[in-house]
């Protein structure tokens, strides 16, 4: 990757917040707090999309832009 950064700290990071979404949203009873941790489960879900693409396809940017939509 160009940033110097192996893909394992990306994934360990994507695979700690989905974590810890996981954990909000099944032990929260409070319906916001359980769409935010959802929410921060699905980030950890783009993490990785954009991780992986990075270090399959380093000049490409089909995956980048994919989070966004």
């Amino acid at each position: 990757m160009g940033t110097g950064l192996n893909p394992s700290y990306f994934i360990g990071l994507s695979g700690a917040l989905f974590a810890i979404g996981l954990y909000g949203a099944l032990s929260k009873r409070n319906a916001i707090a359980v769409l935010i941790s959802i929410e921060l489960m699905l980030s950890a879900v783009n993490i990785n999309l954009v991780a992986f693409n990075k270090y399959l396809t380093p000049d490409a940017f089909i995956g980048r832009y994919l989070p966004f939509l």
